[in-house]
Protein backbone atom coordinates (compact mmCIF):
# COMPACT_ATOMS: atom_id res chain seq x y z
CA UNK A 1 0.00 0.00 0.00
CA UNK A 2 2.87 1.89 0.93
CA UNK A 3 4.30 1.92 -2.65
CA UNK A 4 0.68 2.44 -4.09
CA UNK A 5 0.81 5.64 -2.50
CA UNK A 6 3.97 6.78 -3.55
CA UNK A 7 3.29 5.52 -6.86
CA UNK A 8 0.08 8.34 -6.86
CA UNK A 9 2.80 11.21 -6.02
CA UNK A 10 5.03 10.35 -8.20
CA UNK A 11 2.41 10.29 -11.07
CA UNK A 12 0.92 13.47 -10.12
CA UNK A 13 3.95 15.30 -9.33
CA UNK A 14 6.42 13.91 -12.40
CA UNK A 15 4.44 14.85 -15.22
CA UNK A 16 6.61 13.79 -18.04
CA UNK A 17 7.85 10.63 -16.72
CA UNK A 18 4.42 9.62 -16.48
CA UNK A 19 3.50 10.64 -19.70
CA UNK A 20 6.47 8.70 -21.17
CA UNK A 21 5.54 5.85 -19.27
CA UNK A 22 1.89 5.96 -20.58
CA UNK A 23 3.06 6.13 -24.10
CA UNK A 24 5.73 3.36 -23.57
CA UNK A 25 2.49 1.09 -22.35
CA UNK A 26 -0.66 2.15 -24.00
CA UNK A 27 0.91 2.58 -27.18
CA UNK A 28 -0.46 5.47 -27.66
CA UNK A 29 1.43 8.72 -28.71
CA UNK A 30 -0.82 11.30 -29.49
CA UNK A 31 0.43 13.76 -26.80
CA UNK A 32 -3.25 15.63 -26.18
CA UNK A 33 -4.54 12.56 -25.73
CA UNK A 34 -1.80 11.14 -22.91
CA UNK A 35 -1.98 14.75 -21.12
CA UNK A 36 -6.32 14.08 -21.42
CA UNK A 37 -5.78 10.53 -19.35
CA UNK A 38 -2.70 12.19 -17.24
CA UNK A 39 -5.02 15.15 -16.27
CA UNK A 40 -8.37 12.70 -15.49
CA UNK A 41 -6.15 10.77 -13.57
CA UNK A 42 -4.57 13.76 -11.41
CA UNK A 43 -7.89 15.06 -10.87
CA UNK A 44 -10.24 11.77 -9.53
CA UNK A 45 -7.33 9.46 -8.05
CA UNK A 46 -7.41 10.29 -4.05
CA UNK A 47 -3.71 10.92 -2.37
CA UNK A 48 -5.52 8.37 0.10
CA UNK A 49 -6.58 5.71 -1.87
CA UNK A 50 -9.82 4.22 0.49
CA UNK A 51 -11.64 1.37 -1.38
CA UNK A 52 -14.84 2.69 -2.69
CA UNK A 53 -17.19 0.58 -0.34
CA UNK A 54 -20.11 2.29 -2.77
CA UNK A 55 -18.47 0.79 -5.72
CA UNK A 56 -18.33 -3.18 -4.25
CA UNK A 57 -21.65 -2.82 -3.42
CA UNK A 58 -22.39 -2.25 -6.66
CA UNK A 59 -20.56 -5.40 -7.66
CA UNK A 60 -22.92 -7.14 -5.04
CA UNK A 61 -25.83 -6.51 -6.73
CA UNK A 62 -24.89 -7.64 -9.83
CA UNK A 63 -23.22 -10.86 -8.37
CA UNK A 64 -27.30 -11.12 -6.72
CA UNK A 65 -28.59 -11.65 -10.37
CA UNK A 66 -26.75 -14.94 -10.56
CA UNK A 67 -26.31 -15.76 -6.75
CA UNK A 68 -28.90 -14.33 -4.68
CA UNK A 69 -26.86 -14.83 -1.33
CA UNK A 70 -24.44 -11.77 -2.60
CA UNK A 71 -28.28 -9.94 -2.17
CA UNK A 72 -27.37 -10.25 1.11
CA UNK A 73 -24.07 -9.38 1.58
CA UNK A 74 -22.92 -6.23 2.98
CA UNK A 75 -19.58 -4.51 0.78
CA UNK A 76 -18.06 -3.35 4.08
CA UNK A 77 -17.37 -7.55 4.91
CA UNK A 78 -15.22 -7.02 2.17
CA UNK A 79 -12.83 -4.31 2.33
CA UNK A 80 -9.92 -3.22 4.76
CA UNK A 81 -9.47 0.33 5.09
CA UNK A 82 -6.87 -0.11 7.81
CA UNK A 83 -3.67 -0.33 6.07
CA UNK A 84 -4.40 3.44 4.13
CA UNK A 85 -6.07 4.49 7.64
CA UNK A 86 -2.41 3.50 9.45
CA UNK A 87 -0.58 5.36 6.25
CA UNK A 88 -2.71 8.73 6.59
CA UNK A 89 -2.53 8.33 10.68
CA UNK A 90 1.28 7.85 10.41
CA UNK A 91 1.61 11.21 8.42
CA UNK A 92 3.04 9.62 5.54
CA UNK A 93 0.52 10.56 2.91
CA UNK A 94 0.47 14.25 4.17
CA UNK A 95 4.23 14.13 3.78
CA UNK A 96 4.66 13.18 0.61
CA UNK A 97 2.24 16.12 -0.86
CA UNK A 98 3.82 18.70 1.77
CA UNK A 99 0.33 19.52 2.73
Amino acid sequence: MRAYVEAIHYYATHKEDALKIMQKYSRVNDRKVLEESWNYHVQFTPRAPYPPVEGYQTILQDVALTNPKAAQANAKDFVDMRFVKELEDSGFIKSLWGK
